[in-house]
């Protein structure tokens, strides 16, 4: 009799997926996180180009504003760099239009108010002064507190007379040795300006300083005489002048 032994089954153990498909789920992986992040970096690339073009915007903006304001000052000392043309009416007609179309009418001028003042200075410096030049080397643009004013260092050029030292210096008529060293000299006379820009365009304020005292020293070569000079001048810190 033939004994049959109970054959024993042995448990096929379940085997592991191969390296190659462990690594390749791992690089969709990797390659899923990878895109993620090109995406977040994609939306804050537009976000980041949004802004800088509202920023470019408002350059371009206040750059031409600038341009505007240092167009309209470049273009006053063009006009006015030998003086008011009283003389020659068709070329001050077009002084008083630039003014009228640039400056408000309620100007403030020299501690006043109108522009008025303005024409009636520049024509107070005609009467006095037989040569008249303002030269002017750079214009800068400042803003502060949302207002923007051209910066204009400047030199006015007067060529003294006899009837100038009357009317601005009657105390130096007793020195007729000063005088002579006066009369027919160019006085070069330190000066600033500083136009005060509105939203509009439009000038509302025009501040000035001159600075007789050193005009006077590099005419005469000296501190003593200029100050003899200057102690008792008819013009003013602002190079306000008496109307005559």
């Amino acid at each position: 009799m033939i004994s049959s032994t109970p054959t024993t089954l042995s448990r096929i153990p379940t085997r592991a997926p191969p390296k190659s498909k462990r690594r390749q789920q791992r690089y969709r992986d990797q390659k899923r996180e990878h895109l993620e992040h090109l995406e977040n970096d994609v939306q804050q690339l537009h976000r980041t180009i949004a802004r800088c073009e509202g920023q470019l915007e408002v350059l371009r903006v206040s750059v031409c504003s600038h341009d505007g304001a240092l167009h309209t000052a470049a273009e006053f000392f063009s006009l006015f760099r030998h003086g008011y043309h009283v003389p020659r009416p068709h070329l001050k007609q077009r002084q008083d239009a630039f003014l009228r179309s640039v400056m408000r009418p309620d100007l403030v001028i020299m501690n006043e108010r109108g522009l008025e003042k303005l024409f009636a200075q520049w024509q107070a410096y005609y009467q006095l002064f037989p040569c008249f030049e303002m030269v002017t080397p750079a214009l800068d643009v400042l803003v502060c507190d949302e207002t923007r004013l051209v910066r204009a260092p400047a030199t006015l050029h007067l060529r003294l007379s006899r009837y100038a030292l009357e009317s601005l210096c009657p105390h130096v008529l007793q020195n007729e040795r000063l005088v002579q060293r006066l009369v027919g000299q160019v006085l070069s006379m330190p000066t600033m300006i500083h136009f005060h820009f509105q939203d509009d365009g439009t000038i509302g304020q025009m501040d000035t300083s001159t600075n007789i005292v050193a005009a006077l020293i590099g005419l005469l070569g000296s501190t003593e005489e200029a100050l003899a000079v200057s102690d008792g001048a008819q013009i003013k810190a602002n190079g306000e002048l008496p109307m005559l």
